[in-house]
């Protein structure tokens, strides 16, 4: 299974392409999203002194984690109306046979 893009959507901060992932709604509140953003723009908002280029799951979860005070984070988050014991960066992953939107429709 691999990560799959939204091909008629944009990053409403830098126009690029975008990855489906979630972020805890902790951070998605106290970063005051309300578009669709890639992962690289949610760590420069995370860290506005920092410059990123082409940040990948993995390192968006550590900057999610290394900041989970900030966030108040725990052991388990709300991501969506889900509840999943994970403190950064969940992936959203279609393969074959999978539809994204339906996969996405399941984790609302």
């Amino acid at each position: 299974m691999a990560a799959f893009r939204i091909l008629d959507a944009l990053c409403c901060d830098c126009n690029g392409p975008l990855t489906v992932f979630l972020i805890p709604n902790k951070v998605w509140d106290k970063l005051g999203l309300t578009g669709w953003v890639c992962m690289t723009c949610v760590a420069r908002r995370i860290n506005p002194e920092t410059s990123y280029s082409d940040v990948t799951l993995d390192e968006l979860c550590d900057i999610i984690v290394s900041q989970r005070r900030r966030f108040n984070l725990k052991r388990f988050n709300k991501y969506l109306s889900k509840r999943l014991e994970c403190m950064g960066v969940v992936e959203a992953q279609a393969g074959e046979g999978v539809d994204p939107v339906q996969t996405l429709a399941a984790m609302s």
